[in-house]
């Protein structure tokens, strides 16, 4: 295991949330695979990257189990750990900033830049909160305007040294014994053997049964009319040339929600999803009676090459990364280029344009690490599992020069892309498991390998597997 006891003891006299962690050899497993171990989780979260969209960037995070879950609604906090939830009288900021100073964590050399922390998202309703600007009229989704979940488990793949690492966190409190820490340590030590057992028999048991249904395919979009759609758009952005024509705003995005009715599983739509769209940040978040994917390649801040995260880099290169970040959300939350500009008067008109809450689209999705580190995308293309449909939603600048049908017709295409998806996942994993796939066990010439370890490396072959490795395209 590693940090050893004695470094434990070490860490201890400044650190009160401590990494333990084992390493397994994963060179033939999938972070896909492995999050399937988990599907019972209520709440969980996949983070992945692609660099160039081409190759895989070094770090896959899979998170279960949260101690706490912070979300959000029209202005009050909840706040829930176990069956238990208390609403907070504090805001945002200052609420954040409360719960992650209270969580410390040493970033040690030989471990990912996520150990521990919060990962989730901030939606872009949560704007309204924060400028004072208007609500969108219509909220039929009732998704939370921030949902973030306190992890101390995670499964982390290791893509350059092809192994997975697992690791659990010790919480220290204050004026902690030598005896409370060994004892810490120990309970630590067996936590990863569990977590470690429960992935072996996961994936025994995905090779001994791999029950894919035939699905029912859902023909298009279930709205009303594409076609009066597409018209109302164009009277949209017509409007909004108007206002720019005027010097209202100099420029606003516009965006179009579309949805299906499918019964399709989430996963197997983000297997899709990160395949079609491989981008700098990918990720699949389950949230109870929701599951949320999507893919972006817009960091929230400005990168910098100063820490490691999720794609290799993050906006912050300060003292205190975790409180610049918090400080930020009132002034940079949500980006200009997921509203317009001047950000006020386009926030005011994108709530005149727009009658259905945009929840998550132009929001932010990622981690803030107990090391200090935070990394999150802007959303860009999304995709909301909720009450038997998927909900997708695209987004364009408006320029004054732009013909106004056809602006529409590529924003109802970028919106169909997205259901395309959804679709494609249907046809792909609606068919028989017995016609695609195979028991393929290895062999392993290096005997020191135990039988549980050859068990657990043997592998089902199906037409995914090489995708699903990282070879993209």
């Amino acid at each position: 295991m590693y940090p050893s006891m004695e470094q434990v003891m070490e860490l201890a006299k400044e650190y009160n949330v401590i990494p333990i962690s084992r390493v397994m050899l994963a060179d033939m497993e999938t972070p896909i695979r492995v999050y399937q171990c988990f599907k019972q989780e209520r709440y969980a979260f996949l983070l992945e990257s692609a660099e160039n969209g081409t190759t895989w960037g070094r770090y896959s995070y899979i998170g279960m189990a949260p101690f706490l879950i912070l979300r959000g609604k029209n202005g009050v906090l909840f706040l829930q750990e176990g069956d238990q939830q208390q609403t907070l009288d504090e805001d945002l900021t200052s609420a954040l900033r409360q719960l992650l100073q209270a969580y410390r964590s040493p970033a040690l050399p030989e471990l990912p830049p996520l150990t521990a922390g919060v990962a989730g998202y901030l939606g872009y309703d949560l704007v309204q909160q924060l400028a004072s600007s208007p609500r969108h009229t219509l909220d039929d989704l009732n998704i939370s305007d921030l949902q973030l979940m306190f992890c101390d488990q995670l499964i982390v793949f290791d893509h350059l040294h092809q192994e997975m690492r697992m690791i659990v966190n010790i919480h220290l409190p204050e004026g902690v014994t030598d005896e409370e820490l060994q004892a810490s340590y120990e309970a630590a030590s067996k936590r990863l053997l569990q977590l470690e057992r429960t992935i072996i028999a996961g994936m025994n048991h995905l090779k001994q049964k791999r029950s894919i249904h035939r699905l029912e395919r859902q023909q298009g979009a279930s709205i009303d009319d594409q076609d009066n759609t597409q018209a109302a758009l164009t009277v949209k952005i017509k409007q909004a040339q108007e206002s720019i024509a005027q010097g209202e705003i100099t420029k606003v995005v516009v965006s179009q929600r579309l949805e299906c009715s499918t019964k399709v599983h989430p996963l197997d739509a983000y297997r899709m999803l990160r395949r079609s769209k491989p981008s700098a940040y990918m990720y699949l978040l389950k949230l109870a009676d929701e599951t949320i994917m999507g893919s972006s390649e817009a960091s929230f801040m400005k990168p910098s090459s100063d820490a490691a995260g999720l794609h290799g880099a993050t906006g912050y290169a300060k003292t205190d990364q975790k409180k610049d970040f918090i400080a930020d959300l009132s002034t940079h939350f949500p980006s200009e280029e997921a509203i317009g500009n001047p950000k006020a008067a386009a926030l005011n008109m994108i709530s005149q344009l727009e009658h259905h809450a945009r929840g998550m689209y132009g929001g932010a999705v990622g981690y803030i690490s107990f090391s200090n580190k935070p990394d999150f995308c802007t959303v860009q293309n999304n995709i909301v599992f909720k009450y038997g449909k998927a909900y997708v939603q695209a987004g364009l600048q408006i320029n004054t020069d732009d013909a106004p049908e056809a602006k529409a017709q590529q924003l109802m295409d970028a919106a169909r892309s997205l259901l395309h998806i959804v679709h494609t996942a249907e046809q792909m994993f609606g068919m028989k498991a017995k016609e695609s796939c195979v028991h393929a066990p290895r062999s392993f010439p290096l005997q020191r390998f135990s039988q549980v370890n050859q068990d657990y490396f043997m592998v089902l072959e199906s037409p995914m597997d090489n995708m699903e490795r990282g070879i993209l395209g």
